[in-house]
Order: structure tokens, then sequence, then C-alpha cells
């Protein structure tokens, strides 16, 4: 009796298990949440900014930003990383070919949220060690007519000097990236300064030739090829005020601004008695040089520049001078001061080539 029982009570409870695995399974009380991590880098124009989502670990949405990157280069390759990182799931991606700034930081912002999204660090930069000396390295600028060169004298652990070299940059382009991201270069050791504001692609020139002498110097030096990471610092931003008083604003140097900034300055100093000291006329401009679009008109305007002549056209005329005259003359409606005119078709190739 009491074994016959003892298999009655085994029987009902298998019965009772079979059931119980037969009922609905209960769903995880606890589902992955997904994870968004925004991490920037510095672009060809100014930062890239790469936010990626995570769920259960892999990447499932991408959204890249980079407002200042060029729109036909950096810009337009953007939907390309964005493809290529949700396709790879990892920060090892091809990038685009001639938008190789904006490839990088594209990369570099996304491998720092994979890193943050791993509970991880990135891996620390190669120590500097440069072979001493003076190194010359080109990069595109805002030409494109040739390369500009940059002379980048080193230690063997920091940037000396920048020097420019050989270019066809437009002058007030080039003087005022020099001018002006060259000693923040300095100060803070970085290629990674923002570009000049109406100075971008001459700018970014500096720039990538600085880093293309710096990677040979450190090669020479035979330190390894993520040391060149050291130089990749982003300073951080200012966001300092000043409040300044004057009689006259002008807002905007281009060419009429200048030109209003100037004449009020002489009116003021003629109705002052001719003091200079009674003279309170301030003109500002978010732009790294004076004269706006004025000061730039040059290699589209000019009337068969013999440099372009020899480059592009076998050494011929490019611009049929007298039919240009004519359409110019039609479409000012004989109002064109003809005096000017004439100075311009006959010096203005030249002075492209000076």
């Amino acid at each position: 009796m009491n074994k016959k029982r003892l298999t009655a009570l085994l029987l009902s409870g298998v019965m009772m298990l079979s059931l119980a695995s037969c009922g609905p399974k209960e769903e995880s009380k606890n589902p992955s949440e997904p994870l968004t991590i925004t991490k920037t880098a510095q672009g060809y124009g100014g930062e890239v900014s790469v936010t990626l989502t995570f769920t259960d670990g892999a990447i499932t949405d991408v959204v890249l930003t980079g407002d200042k990157e060029t729109p036909a280069v950096g810009g337009a390759a953007l939907e390309t990383l964005k493809t290529q990182l949700l396709e790879a799931g990892s920060a090892e991606i091809d990038g685009v070919s001639g938008a190789t700034v904006t490839s990088s930081a594209v990369k570099s912002a996304a491998a720092a949220a994979i890193a943050e999204a791993k509970g991880e660090s990135l891996p620390e930069a190669g120590a500097v060690k440069m072979a001493p000396g003076t190194y010359t390295a080109q990069a595109s600028g805002f030409s494109l007519l040739q390369p500009l060169e940059v002379k980048v004298t080193v230690s063997e652990t920091a940037i000396e000097s920048i020097e420019l070299g050989d270019n066809a940059e437009t002058y007030p382009f080039v003087t005022a990236a020099m001018e002006r991201i060259v000693p923040r270069m300095l100060e803070h050791q970085s290629v990674r300064i923002d570009a000049i504001t109406g100075a971008t692609g001459s700018s970014t020139g500096i720039k990538l030739a600085t880093e293309a002498a710096l990677k040979e110097a450190l090669t020479a030096g035979g330190s390894d090829a993520s040391a060149i990471e050291n130089f990749y610092t982003v300073p951080e931003k200012v966001n300092a005020q000043e409040t300044l008083e004057t009689d006259v604003l002008v807002v905007g140097l281009g060419g009429s601004g200048t030109a209003a900034a100037v004449s009020a300055a002489e009116a003021m100093y003629a109705a002052n008695g001719n003091d200079p000291s009674k003279v309170n006329v301030l003109a500002i401009d978010k732009a790294g040089k004076y004269g706006g679009t004025s000061c730039i008109t040059a290699d589209t305007m000019g009337i068969n520049a013999p440099v372009y002549q020899e480059t592009y056209h076998g050494g011929k005329d490019y611009v049929d001078a007298a039919e240009m005259m004519a359409d110019w003359q039609d479409f000012t409606m004989g109002d064109a001061k003809q005096e000017l005119l004439d100075l311009f078709f006959a010096e203005s190739g030249n002075t492209i080539d000076g």
C-alpha cells in the first residue's frame, strides 16, 4: 500500500510539472533600455557631432551633424559615414574619399562614444618623441591651383614654429589664418584649433599640412603612429564677455561697411578740429579679415591671368576680352566708368599672378 501510494503521489507531481511547462512563458520584467551617447571631434570647418544609440550593446541608431563642414564635401559625406557606422557596428569604417578630415572626426567621436558605452577608456596615445628639425609639408587649402605649404620646426617634444611656404592662396585668407590660427596652435600644441571665420579653407590647409609635418617628425624620432593624437587636443571654449562704448558702431566690414567706418571717422575727425582723440568709431565683423567679399573678388573675375593660361589653357586666352567688354557695356547701359574698365581689363590678369 505504501509503495502504491508513493507512486501515485509521484505521478501527480509529474503531471503538475507538465501542465506548468505548457502554460504561457513569463516575459522579462527588465528589458534592455537603449543608451544614447554624443561625442564631438574637430572636423574640416568646425566640430562634428556623433550621437550613437546602443541597444543590448549594439549600435541601433546614428545621428551625425557637421554644420560647418563644406556642404558638397564633408557635409555630403555624413550620410555615407552614418551608413558605414550602422553596418560596421564599430568605429572601424573606411571613411569617404575626398572627405578625409570629416571622416577622421566621425571615427574619433564614434570611438569615444563606443568606449564610454562599454565602460572603457580609449587607448592612451604613444609618447611624443620627434627628431628635432624643420619639416616641410603640403595640404589642400583654399586655392585649387596648388597646395598650401608650411615649414614646421619642432623640438623633441613640441612644435616650435610654423611658417608659410609656397602657396597660391588668396592673400587676405591666408594672412588672416596665419596671424590668428598659428599662435593658438603653438600655445595649445594642437592641430585641432577652430578655423578662422572667413578663412576656413586656408586655416584647414595650415592645420593639415602641419599635421603631416608632425607625423614625419614623429616617424623620424621613432614614435608610434598613435603619438600624433597628443596634438589633437581641443582647447576649451572661451565665453568671456566685454562691454565697449563708442559713438559710432559699424557692424560688418565688407566693402560698404569698411567705407562707412572710414567715412564716419573722417567726418568725426573734421568736426572735432582734426583732433584724433575725439574720433570714436568701432567697426566689427565676425570674420578674421577686413573687406568681406570685396577683398577676395579675384581669380574668377580676372581677364586671362597668365598663370591660368599656362596651367589650364595651353598658354592661350580663355576669355574673349572684346566680347566681355561689349557685354559689360550692354549690361550697364553705358553707365560704366570706361577708364576703370580699361584698367581692369588691362591689369586684372597680371594682378592675379602677382
